[in-house]
């Protein structure tokens, strides 16, 4: 017998010629105590296929329960049943039950052959492409704790404290963010949200964070940092099948001068609280998003920020559900209620909270979701 020869799993008792044919061709694996059916397929690897044998259907009712443990163990694996006097409504049960194939009678030795042969070449089909599918899983799992590791921490510099949200919508994201000190005692916060999401999506966030981190620290002006990128995305997604564009917000905080800049291309706004003062600024985009044209024009904004005070950016994952403008406006409203809420004076509460109100909205995930989170003032120094 070849090593290519498949192993077949008899449960009750074959007719001898079904048996004598099969034993020339095939490893025969028998089990005449169905109670520990269960442990045999979890220890046993290499069964392709499985023959049931019953002399009625009298008889057959007794293996029902095995048919069940079967297929509660192995979902894929082929099942045939030899079984004479079973009439129509009986064979409907027993394929409703997860049986593959219900050989004919009298019993027919071609009809045996060409059967296990199909069967088997199709639980080997089977198995070849779940060994791939294992494989492609195994190697995105190792992506998203590559992508994780990237991500960065809850980070207290000076008087600042920065925490986000973020959930992909598979095990990759094509959400990037990115908290940046810089010279001067000045903090960059930087949003990406590339279109589309999962893997594509992702490895296009892994090749900008390089670039924008080096651009980080050698420009401050966050409409000059979205022009080079621009430019880079542009050039890349010119070579890509699809047409893909990233909306993007980049931050900077000086909290010494009091001031933020910021340049918003084509992302949802974000939103300043002066603590001090209870007023509540929005950064409203000023530009198309990046990778579209060349040529898109950006423009820094300047605002005065208090002592204290909070920021929330976000991407449209977080609001948006399914095709409604007026839904996803008021949840937007019902989050900026929830920032600007004096009940959550430090951070940790206010982003749990946030959370919460993310999570009753978006039971079901339609794609990626981020909020970032950055507070500022005398106070925090202090935790």
């Amino acid at each position: 017998m070849s090593e290519s020869a498949g192993t077949i799993l008899l449960l009750g008792t074959p007719q001898p010629l079904m048996r004598s044919f099969l034993s020339m061709q095939y490893r025969l694996l028998e089990v005449e105590d169905i109670s520990h059916l269960r442990r045999i397929m979890e220890r046993i690897m290499t069964v392709e296929l499985v023959l049931v044998s019953a002399a009625s259907a009298e008889k057959a009712e007794n293996l029902k329960e095995a048919i069940h443990e079967l297929r509660n163990v192995e979902p894929l694996l082929p099942i045939l049943l030899d079984c004479p006097g079973l009439y129509f409504e009986d064979r409907l049960l027993y394929f409703d039950r997860g049986v593959s194939y219900i050989f004919s009678y009298p019993l027919d030795v071609r009809e045996v052959r060409l059967m296990v042969q199909k069967y088997i070449a199709h639980a080997r089909s089977l198995n070849e492409r779940m060994s791939r599918f294992h494989a492609v899983q195994k190697e995105l799992n190792i992506a998203t704790l590559v992508q994780k590791s990237l991500y960065p921490q809850e980070i207290k510099s000076g008087a600042i404290r920065f925490t986000y949200i973020h959930q992909p919508y598979y095990l990759l994201g094509g959400d990037l963010f990115e908290f940046i000190s810089l010279d001067d005692g000045k903090a960059a916060l930087f949003l990406l949200d590339v279109s589309g999401h999962g893997f594509s999506a992702s490895l296009i966030t892994m090749a900008i964070r390089t670039l924008l981190r080096g651009l980080a620290m050698k420009v401050t002006d966050p409409a000059t940092v979205m022009k080079e990128l621009n430019s880079h995305l542009c050039r890349l997604f010119f070579r890509l099948p699809d047409t893909m564009f990233v909306s993007c917000m980049y931050v900077v905080v000086d909290i010494s001068a009091g001031t933020m800049e910021y340049a918003n291309a084509g992302h949802p706004n974000g939103y300043v609280l002066d603590t001090e003062a209870d007023i509540l600024h929005c950064l409203r985009s000023t530009s198309l998003p990046l990778g579209i044209i060349e040529t898109n024009r950006h423009e820094t904004k300047k605002l005065a920020v208090g002592k204290t005070g909070r920021l929330m950016l976000m991407t449209d994952g977080v609001y948006e559900k399914g095709n409604d403008p007026e839904g996803n406006a008021k949840r937007i409203e019902r989050l900026t209620k929830v920032f600007r809420s004096s009940d959550y004076r430090e951070l940790d509460p206010l982003q749990m909270q946030l959370k919460q109100e993310i999570q009753k909205e978006h039971p079901i995930r339609e794609d990626d979701y981020t909020m970032l989170l950055l507070e500022w003032g005398e106070g925090n120094e202090r935790r």
